[in-house]
């Protein structure tokens, strides 16, 4: 046992300076490589992901918009702002807000509004994502938004040029 102990200790052969070095700088090249490209991963599935969430947002929007202009009645579209009673009997406004696309619900047809909110929920709006319009006008029972939009700040996510919503109580039997 001893002689094979001496004979593991005297043996030469195994890996050599020059061989380990080579290895390291190919480990290190490689992980260089994969670490340049967790960024760029990154930033790629962030914008993906915010595509898709404003294409939701802006379906979104629009089946909202739909839901409540559908049974309207007494309408008013002046620019951005769209007065009219509900199918509940209470006075709506919906306009262009801060936030986005808002929605003013009055307790009745008097001028003290019960609640004022984001039509669309603000975690629907999550990334700093908000709906907008440019204008709206109101003839023939059928309401028409230009611009319909998602916007990330200045920046025009996803649009619909126009959007009509064909009024109900408005269609003649």
């Amino acid at each position: 046992m001893a002689k094979r102990i001496r004979r593991k200790i005297k043996n030469k052969s195994g890996v050599t300076l020059a061989e380990t070095l080579i290895a390291i700088v190919i480990l290190l090249m490689v992980v260089a490589i994969v670490a340049a490209g967790v960024p760029v991963a990154v930033n790629a599935y962030d914008e993906i992901v915010t595509s898709a969430n404003a294409q939701v947002l802006l379906s979104t929007t629009m089946t909202r918009l739909r839901d409540e202009l559908c049974t309207a009645a007494e309408i008013k579209a002046e620019g951005g702002t769209i007065t009219y009673v509900s199918s509940a009997g209470s006075k709506s406004v919906i306009y262009l807000g801060d936030g986005g696309i808002c929605l003013r619900e009055y307790a009745d047809i008097t001028d003290s509004p019960e609640y004022d909110r984001l039509l669309v929920t603000r975690e629907a709006a999550n990334n700093n994502l908000r709906t907008s319009f440019a204008s709206c006008e109101y003839s023939g029972g059928v309401i028409k938004f230009t611009d319909l939009a998602v916007k990330k700040g200045d920046e025009t996510m996803i649009g619909a040029a126009a959007f009509e919503i064909k009024i109900l109580t408005d269609i003649k039997r």
